[in-house]
């Protein structure tokens, strides 16, 4: 890229290794998680909403394309930059600005980790219901841009389903916000799962939940899918919502088996992974409903009642993306 536009970039931003030409650097940080992407003209970290808006107004004066990055964990390829574009860093912008528990809401901007957020917000026995399994690494802003879900999105919804308001950077620099209960076509809406395309998330105020006071799980081994999947449709029917329900087929079983004890059995053809959470008298009764259900037609079921054992459990499905990537394979297991 042009040296005089590189100064130009260079004099908006304040920050230390803000304005990034390093190949390798660039190389690296043009590649996500799964290896795909490519290599930006040049890497951009601002600090500041303000930044973002400088930079965005000079690129389109310039007429370079801007590709968003947040922590590269997305399995959709949505971050491709190449050497006519600039890849803008959002990971300096990295602060929990405010956390309301009595509201429950908290105010963040997007470079803040989720795995990080949670933490923050466990004291207060709150939590940000999106909890996709890239979790140490997505940052909240990449969790609105690919409205990321995770293993409990089947009781407690999406990211759209707990974004209250963004502030969002439009290509040529104009600074707005969407709100949740904004009148006309849902905006908000268009731009969660736009994958960067829309515009760059400055800041989101997110709606939180309690944690469920108490969670338990059950795994269910079948002998063949249709029977793990008409299992999953009895259990839908009774009017009972489990708060995580994850399906591994034989094919996953084997290939996380090769690079880690997961305790899954191999002689299955597919496993279903059950969270039940809520009160005491709430997981007593829906436990019994599931696992009465699961012993029509599992071959192998087991409980796991506290969180050492859960986290044994889920240890295997948790951790299949690094277990992907450990293989060498290319394929994804999900």
């Amino acid at each position: 890229m042009d040296t005089t536009i590189i100064e130009q970039f260079a004099r908006v931003l304040a920050g230390p290794e803000a304005v990034i030409t390093d190949p390798q650097v660039l190389t690296t940080a043009g590649h996500d998680f799964w290896g795909f992407g490519g290599t930006p003209g040049l890497l951009l970290r601002p600090g500041s909403r303000d930044e973002v808006v400088a930079v965005m107004q000079l690129a389109t004066t310039h007429q370079i394309p801007v590709v968003p990055r947040g922590g590269a964990s997305n399995c959709s390829a949505g971050m491709m930059p190449n050497q006519d574009r600039i890849l803008l860093d959002l990971r300096n912008m990295n602060r929990v600005l405010d956390i309301d528990v009595a509201a429950r809401r908290a105010r963040v901007q997007p470079g803040v980790i989720n795995a990080a957020l949670q933490q923050q917000l466990a004291p207060y026995g709150l939590c940000f219901s999106p909890d996709p399994v890239s979790q140490p690494l997505s940052t909240i802003g990449g969790n609105i841009i690919e409205n990321a879900g995770g293993p409990h999105a089947l009781k407690y919804g999406v990211t759209f389903n707990h974004i209250l308001a963004v502030e969002v950077v439009l290509a040529d620099g104009t600074v707005i916000t969407l709100n949740a209960n904004d009148e006309g076509p849902d905006l908000l809406g268009v731009l969660i799962g736009s994958e960067g395309t829309l515009g760059i998330v400055t800041e989101a105020t997110l709606r939180l939940r309690p944690v469920a006071p108490i969670t338990r799980s059950l795994m269910g081994g079948f002998a063949t899918a249709h029977d793990a999947a008409a299992t999953v449709a009895a259990i839908i029917e009774t009017g009972v919502v489990p708060a995580a329900l994850e399906w591994l087929d034989r094919a996953g079983i084997v290939a996380l088996e090769q690079f880690t004890s997961t305790g899954y059995p191999t002689t299955v053809d597919t496993i279903l992974l059950i969270d039940i959470d809520g009160t005491a008298e709430q997981v007593n009764h829906d436990m019994a409903v599931v696992e009465q259900i699961l012993r029509r037609m599992a071959t192998e079921v087991r409980h796991a009642d506290d969180d050492q054992a859960r986290a044994r459990l889920w240890y295997g499905r948790l951790h299949a993306p690094e277990l992907v990537l450990r293989s060498g394979q290319a394929f994804f297991i999900g």
